[in-house]
């Protein structure tokens, strides 16, 4: 820059100054870089037009001078940038906010109109002198009408013409704005790079590109419309400003210049002949704050000759010799302003008027939307309907493409957008609304199994602490909306501000049934609108003539003489015109969404135990599913890969034979599920009747189940068919398995359901009930062996072990049935069905391999059955030998099958199992003792094998006594005991030496004295006992048996002259009692004899 021209002004003060807070965050330019810049030389006639004069090409892409951005531009720029919809309190044209926050410095005219969408402000300037008095009298009639009554008229009283509205430019105005075109192409550096503009341009497409694809390529991007249907202006860049607290997103044309020593000026043109006055320094302060510039250049001309160039800074502007002005004055209007807008103009989508006539004090607000519902004569509605709700579903579709989790305000923007617009012109935006609004009660990516949605995250409390609340929302509001505040006190600090309450929308709510109600409502809705679309183009159609369009052949319908005839060809897959794409992929996602919320029902219903509702709706995903397959044919839309469609079919067939499985386990409310059957779904009937009329007829792919439910056996078949359609229908790889599962559950169920009516005749004696349990063991078995195939293919372990079990036990009631009632020994059929239950057991036991925490019960529960089964053989073999088998080889057979369920008594693993086995294994040992014993009083021949047997005889004996004692079984310890007793007198028969003898005895004593113990708990009980008899007599054998043995001791030492003989005699003694003529009672013996042991035990201690 020339240092003879350029100099900084001297008119700012040195005092300090508080400096206002602005930032400006370009959001697109249509240039990188700014204009170089090149000082004029002095006295450079500026009235001369430059060679570059109106040349986009040499400024970026920009015009400089004769924009003019008047229009409803605020639309525009919000649908270019949605995301700050809602963010920021403002939207609109630089040159609107301008004047705004001129008004207390400006006795000029404000027309201005005010759209509130969620929390921001869009507001336009309103030419009234364009729209009301020079448009045809059919258009604003409602307006003009209201404008010429109440503000004209009152005007006019105070000596205001129609001019005075005009916002158009004055001659001298105009001449004005060309000298500064021509200025500023003049300042225009030679070297500025032509090649800006055009990367410029790349770069606004590639934004633009990026934005668009991040679009739902199913949903229609709404048409920007403005109310004037103007061609909108294309800014110079879009900013975000930040004014203090107050955040707006401007466009602005304010050229930008740059040089070596100042990067970044604004250029401006003044009159030396005329003084800057106060509205020129606000706006030259504002536009460099809206942009981030920091020095404007002034050129001082004198008649458009070149004089001098003055540098300022952009905060010594509101300080400058005759145009001073208080920022900080400006911030307070602006905030009030807002607050007052904000307050006043509350309801979303309605369409408000800001007007202060030309020298007027007031400023005031009417609400434009109530003026026109309220006038019906005229037939015109208000023009600005349609851009706001096109504003808010691009602002919806945005938020909702960006996953916000603000559901509740995207529900308000798309509810409003559909109340302000008419379906039947606007189709597409209507039915993608309904589209949008049931996706967010019900969300694509929604798990059927489990419908967990998402939270909606509450605001920041900072942001909403700024925030008005919406009426929509909750706030009443009262009729009256129009308002209206004094210019002076515009400049008051906070003078506008109330105190509202600060609240959000409401949070998208409600249990998992009401969300898909409202999902399915809304389907309805979008259904509806595009069928009755194609009702108006089927009329349409009817009511236009066909006519021939001129130079085209018309087909005639006949064929060439010289054609061969030619076979049919396969019929080609319909294609659409991209005319009516759109439709088709706004029908296929309405009824995919349809398909998802019946699903999320299902799984609903099944999950709280509505078992009939959940069938019904399985019937309903089924025709839905087969409709839509039909419906993408028809369309020629794809719809997923045809093994998801098997897949899906699968799948629903799986549910049906869930919910027929879980009738029969709740068979009770067997009313209650037939009832749920035949209610009908308001909700989901509307949208099976718009298929029907889609797709037309078409047969319904039904479960094969009778909806009736007849009885439990028939409904457990209609769920095997289910689970077998579900296998052949090709389900997903990860379902197969679980299909398998299910499948064998149900004929498991269907199994015992048999041998539970088998088990019914088993008191049955006649030749009837024989052949009916007979048919149903038959069917049972059959039921139960297909459970234990299908286990085995979906490889589940447990559940085989299981159906396996049931199938012993299925045997063990046949062999109950073919076992006489005078019990013989085990022979034919009975013994069959007791090997084939074993063979059951021990499948099932080698299926589980070993006990884990996966199978407890079943293991168990196995090794139980496996254990009494072999028990209860034992006992048979045992008790009634087979008389063609030798003692030998019944001795041999039993000992193995006690030793075998021995070894199935689990006595190392703690659990409520654990006294059962203990019971168990003490009977099993008390058995093969008895055996043992037994053998031994009829063993002839080989000493070894004997003294073997003798001592297995005695270990069993000793095991199963320490079990009942253990377990205070007082009777079966008593028996133990008393059948020790008994081998040890045996011993002493046996024995031929009189030592021998008098050790097997003393022996049998000191059993005796074991059972000591068990007769105190005997004495101490206060409830009678079930098997008191038993224990009496088990105590009266005692008594005997001790007398008896104690008088053969007495008699042996007397006769041997041995020590103990004395001791002996004193211990008789101690036992003999007078004897009662009445019958004693349990407790008067035990204490009897508690206290002859007692006695007994300390004479027991002197004799070795």
């Amino acid at each position: 820059m020339s240092a003879d021209l350029m100099s900084p002004t001297n008119e700012s003060s040195d005092t300090p100054r508080k400096p206002i807070k602005s930032t400006a965050v370009v959001k697109l330019s249509t240039s990188e870089i700014p204009n170089n810049f090149e000082v004029l030389q002095l006295n450079t006639d500026l009235n001369e037009p430059p060679s570059n004069w109106l040349s986009t090409k040499a400024t970026n892409g920009s015009s400089f001078g004769f924009t003019n951005a008047s229009g409803f531009n605020s639309f525009r720029i919000a649908n270019m940038f949605p995301d700050c919809v809602g963010e920021v309190d403002v939207v609109s044209d630089s040159e609107n906010i301008k004047k705004l926050l001129k008004i207390p410095y400006s006795k000029g005219a404000v027309s201005m109109i005010v759209h509130r969408v969620e929390n921001t402000l869009l507001i336009d300037e309103f030419d009234i002198h364009k729209h009301l008095m020079r448009t045809a009298e059919s258009e604003w009639s409602w307006l003009r009408k209201f404008f010429v009554e109440h503000v004209m008229n009152n005007l006019s009283s105070k000596g205001f013409h129609q001019k005075d509205f005009s916002i158009g430019f004055s001659r001298d105005a105009l001449q004005e704005r060309k000298l500064v075109s021509k200025f500023l192409y003049h300042s225009l550096s030679e070297t500025n790079s032509p090649s800006n503009a055009e990367g410029c341009k790349a770069t606004k497409e590639n934004v633009e590109q990026d934005a668009a694809s991040m679009y739902w390529s199913s949903l229609p991007e709404p048409q920007l419309e403005l109310p004037d249907n103007s061609v909108g202006h294309e800014f110079a860049r879009n900013v975000v400003w930040t004014f203090e607290d107050i955040q707006m997103l401007l466009g602005t044309d304010m050229p930008i210049f740059g040089g070596d020593t100042h990067p970044c000026i604004s250029l401006r043109l003044r009159d030396m002949k005329k003084p800057i006055n106060v509205l020129t320094g606000i706006d030259y302060w504002l536009d460099n704050l809206m942009c981030n510039v920091p020095e404007v250049v002034m050129c001082c001309h004198l008649d458009g000759l070149v004089q001098k160039y003055e540098l300022i800074k952009t905060e010594d502007l509101p300080h400058l010799s005759g145009s001073k002005f208080s920022p900080k004055l400006i911030h307070d209007v602006a905030q009030n302003i807002l607050s007052f807008l904000k307050s006043n103009a509350t309801k979303a989508g309605h369409t408000y008027w800001l007007f202060k006539g030309k020298n007027e004090d007031v400023v005031k607000l009417y609400d434009l939307s109530s003026l026109c519902e309220s006038d019906t004569e005229s037939g015109d509605g208000n023009p600005f309907t349609v851009p706001v709700a096109m504003l808010l579903y691009n602002v919806a579709r945005k938020m909702k493409k960006q996953n916000s989790k603000q559901h509740g305000g995207i529900r308000v923007l798309l509810e409003h957008c559909i109340s302000l617009l008419d379906r039947e012109k606007y189709p597409k935006i209507v039915t993608s609304a309904h589209y949008m609004l049931s996706d967010l009660y019900v969300p694509a990516e929604t798990n059927p199994s489990d419908p967990a949605f998402p939270e909606e995250e509450p605001e920041d409390p900072e942001t909403l602490d700024g925030r008005d609340e919406n009426p929509e929302q909750g706030q009443e509001v009262e009729e009256d909306t129009n308002g209206n505040v004094e210019v002076g006190s515009l400049c008051w600090s906070n003078s506008c501000t109330k105190v509202q309450k600060k609240t959000q929308p409401p949070p998208l709510s409600g249990s998992i049934s009401e969300r898909c109600q409202n999902s399915l409502k809304h389907i309805a809705e979008g259904l509806y609108c595009l069928r009755q679309l194609d009702t108006r183009q089927i009329q349409k159609e009817e009511e236009e003539p066909r006519m021939a369009h001129p130079f085209t052949a018309i087909p005639m319908p006949f064929a060439s003489l010289t054609s061969m005839a030619v076979s049919p060809t396969k019929t080609e897959e319909p294609k659409i015109d991209s005319a009516n794409h759109w439709k088709a992929q706004l029908l296929t996602l309405l009824y995919e969404k349809a398909l998802l919320v019946a699903a999320v029902l299902t799984q609903h219903s099944l999950a709280t135990e509505q078992y009939g509702t959940a069938l019904r709706q399985v019937q309903v995903l089924l025709t839905l599913n087969l409709g839509l397959q039909k419906l993408s044919k028809l369309l020629g839309v794809k719809h997923g890969k045809e093994e998801d469609k098997e897949a899906t079919k699968s799948f629903l067939l799986g549910q049906a034979g869930d919910a027929c499985c879980m009738i029969v386990q709740n068979w009770s409310k067997i009313d209650q599920f037939k009832a749920d059957i035949a209610t009908k779904d308001d909700f989901i009937e509307p949208i099976l009747k718009q298929l029907q009329l889609d797709v037309g007829p078409y047969d319904d792919d039904t479960v094969p189940v009778d909806l009736d439910l007849p009885n439990v056996k028939d409904v457990l078949k209609s769920s095997i068919e289910c689970y077998k359609q579900a296998l052949n229908s090709k389900p997903a790889p990860d379902q197969f398995s679980s299909l398998c599962r299910r499948l064998g559950n149900a004929y498991n169920e269907l199994g015992v359901v048999y041998m539970t009516q088998a088990n019914t005749l088993v008191t049955g004696a006649g030749e009837k009930d024989r052949n009916e349990f007979n048919a149903l063991v038959k069917k049972s078995l059959r039921e139960l062996e297909l459970g234990i195939a299908a286990f085995e293919k979906g490889g589940d372990r447990n559940n085989l072990a299981l159906l396996l079990l049931n199938a012993g036990r299925l045997m063990r009631l046949c062999s109950f049935v073919m076992s006489p009632v005078c019990r013989t020994p085990m022979q034919g059929q009975e013994r069959n069905y007791y090997l084939k239950a074993l063979n059951y057991y021990q499948k099932a036991s080698c299926v589980l391999e070993k006990r884990c925490e996966e199978n407890e019960q079943i293991w168990d529960s196995v090794n139980w059955q496996l254990s009494t089964t072999l028990y209860n053989m034992a006992v048979i073999l045992q008790d009634y030998p087979d008389g063609n088998k030798n003692q030998q080889e019944v001795e041999k057979e039993v000992v193995e099958h006690l030793h075998k369920a021995l070894a199935s008594c689990d006595l190392s693993t703690p659990g409520r199992q654990l006294p059962m086995y203990q019971i168990r294994a003490a009977s099993l040992h008390h058995k093969l003792a008895s055996l043992y014993h037994k053998s031994l009083r009829n063993f002839v021949g080989d000493d070894q094998k004997r003294k073997w047997q003798h001592q297995l005889c005695r270990n069993h004996y000793e095991k199963a006594a320490d079990m009942y004692k253990s377990l205070e079984g007082i009777s079966e310890f008593l028996r133990v005991q008393l059948e020790r007793v008994a081998f040890a007198e045996f011993s002493a028969e046996s024995s031929n030496s009189s030592g021998s003898k008098r050790a097997m005895w003393l022996s049998a004593i000191d059993l005796m004295l074991g059972c000591a113990d068990l007769i105190k708990v005997i004495v101490k009980q206060k409830e009678a006992q079930d098997d008191e008899e038993e224990q009496l007599k088990l105590l009266v054998i005692l008594e005997q048996t001790m007398q008896s043995i104690l008088l053969s001791l007495a008699k042996l030492s007397a006769k041997d002259k041995a020590n103990g003989a004395k001791e002996f005699k004193a211990m008789y003694a101690a036992t003999l009692h007078q004897v009662s003529k009445e019958k004693e009672d349990l407790r008067t013996v035990a204490t009897r004899l508690s206290t002859s042991l007692k006695k007994v035990n300390e004479l027991r201690k002197n004799i070795m």
